[in-house]
């Protein structure tokens, strides 16, 4: 193909609704990784206000508002330092997974970490983010995907996709 008509081709895609959608959607899945980079990195670094920031406030309400969710925040991660542990490895494996509700957006991201004790025990947990983006909303949002099961995701989200399996997850030692 020469390089007029690639160029050609480019700009169709761009100008075409479906290629506006998938540019689009190539943005989400790029905010969405470095969302969940960011904060599984502020989990490690102990900083409690960029894990409130990225947390949904559906779940800071259930919490208890941002008093309380940042209490249990502080709390997990104090608990997390006492037994000294250290984020080995860290990588999202696959493409963040892009779902309508009929109000809401959802992303679902995998996320894979090693985590290695002061004993020198690793463990590794393969688990996802469930990222939701409200209208007329630019930011995202997330909720820990280990703690979400069927019923607790349309307790949060009533208009998730009702046929979506939310994926398995594990943490096994090393």
């Amino acid at each position: 193909m020469s390089l007029r008509a690639r160029i050609l081709l480019v700009f169709v895609l761009l100008l075409s609704p479906t290629g506006r959608g998938a540019l689009a959607e190539t943005g989400q899945a790029e905010q969405v990784r470095r969302d969940v980079t960011a904060l599984v990195e502020a989990g490690y670094r102990g900083d409690v206000e960029a894990m409130l920031r990225f947390t949904h406030p559906a779940l800071v309400e259930r919490l208890g508002g941002s008093d309380a969710a940042r209490a249990a925040m502080a709390k997990v991660l104090r608990e997390a330092e006492r037994v000294d542990v250290e984020l080995e490895s860290f990588s999202l494996p696959g493409a963040p997974e892009f779902l309508d509700g009929r109000e809401r957006r959802f992303a679902i991201v995998r996320t894979l970490s090693v985590i290695r004790g002061k004993d020198g025990q690793r463990l590794e947990s393969l688990n996802f983010l469930l990222g939701v983006r409200e209208p007329d909303a630019e930011a995202w949002s997330y909720v820990e995907g280990s703690m979400l099961d069927k019923e607790k995701v349309r307790v949060l989200f009533p208009d998730f996709p009702e046929g979506y399996t939310l994926p398995a997850f594990h943490r096994r030692k090393l």
